[in-house]
């Protein structure tokens, strides 16, 4: 594998570059155009079921695990011990959500 062989070799596009309208695409029969499409469950798309459940989740990935694999690694648990959940200062204030509140450690629950 070769770093930035784009540079060299250009992109595996036909034009050889970084293609935001696809002839491609065009050809096939699709929108030759990326298109943003709203998440079905927001704000905007089901107001009510927004008004119940008010925050979007995403996650990212957590540098020292592979999805759920080596968790049972102790070298990793020093690095990376528990899940963690970070929210707006104010969302959390709004919410009685203050730092150190969370889940018990494993050892602690019966």
């Amino acid at each position: 594998m070769e770093y930035k062989s784009y540079e060299k070799k250009g992109f595996n596009t036909p034009s050889g570059k970084v293609e935001i309208h696809s002839q491609q695409l065009k050809e096939w029969g699709y929108d030759p155009l990326p298109d943003y499409l709203e998440l079905p469950e927001s704000l905007y798309s089901t107001p009510e079921l927004f008004k119940e459940y008010p925050l979007i989740f995403t996650s990212a990935k957590d540098p020292f695990y592979f999805h759920s694999s080596n968790r049972n690694l102790s070298s990793l648990r020093k690095l990376s011990p528990n899940p963690m959940v970070l929210i707006h200062p104010e969302t959390a204030s709004h919410l009685g959500i203050s730092e150190g509140i969370g889940f018990p450690s494993r050892r602690n629950v019966e």
